[in-house]
């Protein structure tokens, strides 16, 4: 029996932005498996793979700060040293 080979290249895919939850559709894909619930659109390795927001935080808290999109948060600002301010 000789062994499948493929030519699969990722590069293109590697700043895509993924979700753990979507892990499952990336190994199915990858696998070549098929099921119901299969979206192709959360596979990182497909074409049809649509970027989707990167939630952070606690479903289970109160609606109003439960999850926030991580692609929309700003670095904080460095603070500053009081030993670099000093003459």
């Amino acid at each position: 029996m000789v062994p499948e080979t493929h030519d699969w290249s990722f590069a293109a895919d590697l700043q895509r932005p993924y979700s753990s939850s979507q892990l499952i559709h990336t190994w199915a894909d990858l696998a070549g498996l098929s099921f119901d619930e299969l979206d192709r659109s959360k596979s990182l390795i497909s074409d049809s793979f649509k970027p989707r927001p990167l939630l952070i935080g606690n479903p289970y808290e109160r609606e109003q700060k439960a999850l926030i999109d991580f692609s929309l948060m700003k670095p904080k600002a460095a603070a500053v040293s009081a030993s670099t301010t000093q003459p």
